[in-house]
Order: structure tokens, then sequence, then C-alpha cells
């Protein structure tokens, strides 16, 4: 009987078998963030469309607008890439039907939902500015330049979206830490639109402070979110961290071009085809990173899964030698 007492003692020592039903929870706060953000997108859209509104600006005719044509090849790549994109949304929710608990398909299909989100908003604005739909308004202080309104309408989604998308859903963060990113990136945006539109250097220069300022903020809250980095990362997370460096460095690229197009440094025509350029890398980049993020997440899911079936199984066939070994000392 020692010894039954003894194998019995091993029973509080062993742990649980792991459970194999993924609990989906924490959905009402996802809601929360996503619709804290689609707020801060929408009082932007506000501030755009009420600058735009009163202010007296002069538009220019489409047929005189040389970068249309870049415009045209923009919308198209803008596109294929949202029907590429999209195709997995089918198969993520045939296995969302099958698995409504499972937390990794729930995140997957809310990322790619986001990204697939920008291309359609990206595709739709430059298909109007390219057809004349809405057209460009011409610079108070450089002859010739030209303002785009549907550029800084789809920069506003785009970068509030991507700093929501890499905060939130991919690095985890909670929505107290991703506000402050997400207005310092909206900010940006619409500083930047009124220092384009702005009737003198010197007010155009003071808004620079804020249009920078808010830029450094946004980089500084995406940096902030990522997690130390460990030996032991995975693949999903080496890309998460590479995502955040790549858009930091990628967005800072934009300032170089809006302050050479706006001392004449370079025309008009080169301007919008350097912002066609950044805006479609940027969305390649992540439209790859995302599927190498999914890819290696669901590997390791799987190798998760195994390994706690695995280990289900040796815990049964444990036990089951454990009742034999008892049997026989009742015997």
């Amino acid at each position: 009987m020692a010894a039954v007492d003894k194998l019995g003692s091993l029973e509080a020592i062993l742990p649980p078998a792991p459970s194999q039903k993924v609990k989906a929870q924490g959905r009402h706060r996802s809601v929360y963030v996503a619709l804290s953000t689609v707020g801060v997108i929408l009082i932007s859209f506000f501030g755009l469309l009420s600058t735009f509104w009163i202010y007296n600006v002069e538009t220019v005719p489409v047929k005189s607008v040389p970068e249309s044509h870049y415009l045209d090849r923009g919308a198209y790549m803008f596109g294929t890439m949202f029907f590429y994109l999209s195709l997995p949304l089918l198969f993520t929710a045939r296995n969302l039907l099958r698995q409504p608990k499972c937390n990794f398909l729930w995140s997957n299909i809310e990322t790619t939902a986001v990204q697939s989100g920008i291309l359609l908003q990206y595709w739709l604005s430059y298909t109007l500015a390219a057809n004349g739909v809405i057209d460009p308004m011409a610079d108070r202080l450089v002859p010739g330049r030209r303002i785009h309104f549907v550029r800084y309408m789809g920069w506003v989604v785009a970068m509030t979206g991507y700093a929501y998308l890499i905060i939130c859903k991919l690095n985890k963060r909670s929505l107290g830490e991703a506000f402050p990113c997400l207005a310092a990136t909206a900010g940006e945006i619409l500083f930047g639109f009124w220092a384009d539109i702005a009737g003198s250097v010197p007010l155009r220069q003071f808004l620079y402070v804020f249009v920078w300022s808010c830029f450094l903020l946004s980089a500084f809250g995406l940096v902030s979110t990522l997690p130390p980095s460990r030996p032991t990362d995975t693949t999903a997370e080496k890309v998460k961290v590479g995502l955040v460096r790549f858009t930091c460095v990628h967005w800072s690229l934009y300032g170089p071009v809006y302050h050479m197009g706006q001392y004449g440094g370079i025309d008009s025509t080169t301007e919008q085809f350097l912002f066609c350029v950044l805006d479609i890398t940027y969305k390649i980049a992540v439209s790859a990173c995302l599927v190498a993020v999914h890819s290696s997440e669901w590997t390791q899911m799987r190798m998760q899964a195994e390994h706690a079936e695995m280990t289900a199984w040796r815990d049964q066939e444990f036990q089951a030698r454990l009742q034999l070994i008892r049997d026989e000392f009742e015997k």
C-alpha cells in the first residue's frame, strides 16, 4: 500500500492535460479599439474636408495633369493587390465557420480585412484622381505644383490603419498604448495638408514643426510597442520587428519628396510619381509581411496542437499503466 500511496502522489505532481479548445476572449475590447481607430479617421476626414470647403482653393482640370497616367497605373496595381490578398479571406472564413472559437483565425481575418480595406480605399482614390472625378488643387506658393486632395484622404486612412494594425493586432497592445500613436499619425497628415494649401511661406514653415513633431511621436509610438528581443524569437516576431522598422524608415521618405515639391526642387509630375512609388512599395511590403506572419503563426499553432495532443496521449497512457499497477497491488 505504501507503493500505491507513492504512485498516487505522482498524480498530484503531474500537470493536467492541456485543453485543445481555444476560447475566444476579449472580443469586446477588439471592437472598442477598432471603433476608436475609425473615430480618429473620421475626425481627420472632417478636418480635411472642412479645410477643403473653407479655403477658396483653385482646382486644376484633369486634362492638364500629366501624372494621371501614373495614378491610373497605381489604381490598377492596388486593385490587383486587393484581389489577390482577398482570396485567402474565403478560406479563412470557411475555417472560421468550422472553428468559431479559434482566436488565431479571428486575428488572421481581422488583419487581412484591414489590409484589404486600405487597398480598396487606395484603388478608389487613385481611380477618382486618374479619371478627373476630383480635380487636384493648385499650390498658392509654387507655380505649376498640384496638390491631390484624394492622396491625403488615402494617407489618413492607410497610415492610421497601419498604425492600428501594427500596434493592436500584431503587437497585441491596448487602446491606451495605441491611441497617442493613432492621433499623432492622423495629425501628421492633417497638418501636412494645411501646410500644402497655406497661402504664405511663414505659415507653411510654422506648420512644418507640427508635421514633423507628429511624425516623431508616431514613430516613437510604433517602436515603443515592440516587445524586447529574445534569442528564442520566432520568425513571426522577427518579421513584426522588421515591419515596424521598415515602416518608420519608409514613412520618413515621404518628407523629402514633400519638401522638394514645395520648394521647387522637383516638378509636380515627378513628385506625384515618387508618391505613387512610395505608396505601392509599402503596400507590397506589408502584404508580404502579413503572409509571412500568418504562415509562421499557423505553423507554430499546428506544432503546439500536435505537442498538446501527444502530451495528452502520453498522459492517458501513463494513467492507464498507473491503474494497472494499482490493480496489481490491490490483488
